[in-house]
């Protein structure tokens, strides 16, 4: 064990001199939302210490911001794997909602990944006939169906279900009840695709946690009151920024709804962070610290993600580099000077 000197004080680390020595400081870089310049250490793959004190020995950032390594809520990377572009587009985690069984083994390392796997669905009921007929949704018949159905999808270890509201063949309204009821028994939040107004009531009565999307078609003030303590992923892009979805997802944030950044990637194809879905979020009334808090601490913390969201001493060292300061200019999250993953630059 030795005593470094780091700032103005005496640290005591288990870290020999040699790993020390290799650390990597960013010298008078500023933290997107906070005031003045810091000295960022960085030590493997974590944030080691951040000090208003220069050491001299590291890479100069003035003029540039740092922003926590983003989430994107919705994609579908079974169905268009990203080849580590998300991460070189300064997205670290993820969350799949729709994919074969077989894709809940699979490893996407260092993304850090949570998936819901197929979508529990009626028969014949969406994905099935569509896009996802392989495996991207499994039909249940009735209520004994859609309880063993979340059952397996918690036995293999999913995190989150995501059960859809759409035209007949549908669920019931009992049958989603139950669902969503089992699965919180379970510890798994309930995802909806419900893209209009009354899906979107449905998925509220059902007592669902999360809409997959914006709806695409105007919600009436009541609905956006049912969903005003629950959570939205944006997803504006995927739908070509439609005004309603727009318009709708400005009520949901006034009304205090938690909204999560997602593209709804598989959907589309361009990988890292979608500079259309950031303007959008604009158009929708949200601030640029609020459009970055949609990319890091919302989902973070809504999700459970460890050691992401923050750039705080001992987070993961995952992060972008902007030129601009995002907060007012958020469009410069899409166009990163560096990304660096787990402390590693990409």
């Amino acid at each position: 064990m030795i005593f470094l000197w780091w700032g103005c004080s005496f640290l005591q680390t288990d870290v020999s001199v040699e790993e020390y020595l290799s650390a990597i400081t960013l010298e008078n870089i500023r933290i997107a939302g906070k005031e003045g310049e810091v000295n960022i250490r960085i030590q493997g793959d974590r944030i080691a210490g951040i000090s208003n004190i220069s050491t001299g020995d590291g890479i100069d950032k003035t003029g540039f911001w740092i922003v926590p390594a983003f989430v994107d809520s919705h994609v579908h990377f079974a169905y268009l794997p990203p080849n580590g572009l998300m991460l070189d587009g300064g997205v670290a985690s993820a969350v799949d909602l729709a994919s074969p069984v077989e894709f809940l083994s699979d490893s996407l390392e260092p993304m850090h990944l949570l998936r819901s796997g197929p979508m529990v669905t009626a028969v014949d009921g969406y994905p099935t006939q569509g896009w996802g007929a392989d495996g991207y949704g499994l039909g249940c018949a009735d209520e004994t169906d859609v309880e063993n159905t979340i059952s397996e999808l918690a036995y293999l270890g999913v995190d989150a279900i995501k059960m859809p509201i759409t035209e007949s063949p549908s669920l019931t309204e009992e049958q989603l009840a139950l669902g969503v009821s089992h699965a919180h028994a379970l510890g798994l939040r309930v995802v909806t695709h419900a893209m209009n107004d009354a899906f979107a009531q449905r998925a509220a009565r059902a007592n669902m946690d999360v809409l997959a999307h914006t709806p695409t078609q105007p919600l009436l003030a009541e609905t956006v009151a049912m969903w005003s303590e629950r959570t939205v992923i944006s997803t504006l892009a995927a739908f070509g920024g439609a005004q309603a979805a727009v318009d709708n997802l400005s009520a949901l944030h006034q009304s205090g709804s938690n909204i999560l950044y997602g593209t709804d990637y598989g959907n589309l194809s361009q990988a890292g962070i979608l500079e259309a879905e950031i303007v959008l979020l604009e158009a929708s009334g949200l601030s640029g610290t609020e459009i970055i808090a949609a990319g890091t601490e919302n989902p973070v913390l809504f999700w459970g993600i460890p050691d992401l969201g923050f750039i705080e001493e001992d987070y993961k060292a995952s992060f972008l580099i902007v030129s601009a300061d995002p907060s007012l200019n958020p469009s410069v999250l899409a166009h990163p000077t560096e990304v660096w993953i787990d402390g590693v630059r990409r």
